[in-house]
C-alpha cells in the first residue's frame, strides 16, 4: 500500500504543478498546445509506476486488506465447499435409493475427501431405525454404483 500512497503522490504533484504552469501561462494561440503538454505530463506521471513495474496490483490485497486468504487457504476452502456439495449429492441420491427399497426415515452420513485431484467417497453409513427389510446386499451394491464406497448399514437409530 505504501507504493500505491506513493503513486498517488506523485500524481497529486504532476496535477499541481501542471495546474500552476497553465494558470501563469499566457492565455491565446498557445493554450490549446499547454492543455494537451499538460495532459501529456500528468498523464506519463500517472503510467511511469506501472510501466516500470514499481507498481503491481494484487486485487484482493488491494480490495481487502490482510483479509483475503492465501492461494492455498482459498484452494482448501473451495475443494472443502465442493466435498460437501458431492456429500449433499450423494446423500439425496442415497436416500431416493433407500425409498425405492421401502426404506424411510434412515440418517445418511456421507464423507467425501479429495485424492490426487478427484473427489472420492471415503465413507457412507446409514442409520435406520427400522431396518433394511432384507435388502442390505442389494441396496449396498445400488449405493457403491454411485459412491464406490461400502456403506456400513445399521438397523437403529444413530444414537
Amino acid at each position: 500500500m505504501n507504493q500505491l500512497g506513493g503513486w498517488l503522490l506523485g500524481f497529486g504533484f504532476s496535477a499541481l504543478i501542471g495546474g500552476v504552469l497553465y494558470a501563469i501561462s499566457p492565455k491565446g494561440a498557445t493554450d490549446r498546445a499547454l492543455k494537451t503538454f499538460i495532459s501529456i505530463f500528468i498523464l506519463a506521471a500517472a503510467l511511469t509506476p506501472f510501466l516500470r513495474g514499481d507498481i503491481q496490483f494484487d486485487a484482493p490485497e488491494l480490495f481487502l486488506g490482510d483479509v483475503a486468504p492465501e492461494n492455498a487457504e482459498l484452494s482448501e476452502l473451495v475443494g472443502r465447499q465442493i466435498e460437501d456439495s458431492v456429500e449433499r449429492a450423494c446423500a439425496a441420491e442415497i436416500k431416493r435409493i433407500l425409498e425405492g427399497y421401502g426404506v424411510e426415515g434412515a440418517e445418511i452420513i456421507v464423507k467425501a475427501y479429495t485424492e490426487n485431484g478427484e473427489i472420492r467417497v471415503g465413507r457412507v453409513e446409514i442409520y435406520s431405525p427400522y431396518g433394511f427389510e432384507g435388502m442390505e446386499r442389494e441396496i449396498n451394491a445400488d449405493i457403491y454404483k454411485i459412491t464406490e464406497a461400502e456403506a456400513e448399514l445399521y438397523e437403529h437409530g444413530r444414537y
